[in-house]
């Protein structure tokens, strides 16, 4: 990719809940066009990561239903 166009995922704050704990996940398309102000910001959530007390762990995947409706 170009220098003006980022990809990021980020991994949120764990919020304990009961006996789990859940991790939300972010991914995040930046462009800015080098010598022009603001820029694009496609932020949305990705995952969510489950860890129960015994130490297991599950993968949640989440379906962006907005970008199936558009496309």
């Amino acid at each position: 990719m170009n220098n003006w166009i980022v990809s990021q995922h980020r991994e949120g704050m764990p919020v304990p809940l009961r006996n789990l704990i859940l991790t939300p996940y972010s991914q995040a398309f930046i462009i800015q066009i080098p010598g022009l102000k603001g820029g694009l910001v496609w932020n949305r959530p990705y995952a969510v990561r489950i860890t129960r007390a015994d130490g297991k762990e599950e993968w949640h995947p989440i379906r962006d239903i907005t970008r199936l409706t558009i496309f």
